[in-house]
């Protein structure tokens, strides 16, 4: 299951992150989705959280929140999986 990383800052600057990020994370399955102006979700495997989180350590951001799978996500991902 993957995590799911909230963020907040402009929309020039989350623009900016859309393009250069899946070239930093060569390799890793992510999938970024523009929620509002200002909100950015990324979605990306837990193997890859530290990558993540030192590319945005120098990031302008206004919020960050990172959710992990809870054991309910977990529970009904491996009962829904073929």
């Amino acid at each position: 299951m993957p995590l799911v990383f909230q963020l907040r800052a402009a929309p020039t600057w989350l623009q900016t992150l859309a393009t250069e990020l899946p070239g930093h994370l060569a390799g890793a399955e992510i999938a970024l989705q523009q929620r509002e102006p200002g909100l950015l979700e990324l979605r990306c495997p837990r193997e890859h959280k530290m990558r993540v989180l030192a590319w945005l350590a120098n990031a302008e951001l206004s919020d960050l929140q990172i959710h992990e799978p809870s054991l309910e996500d977990v529970y009904f991902g491996l009962r829904e999986a073929p």
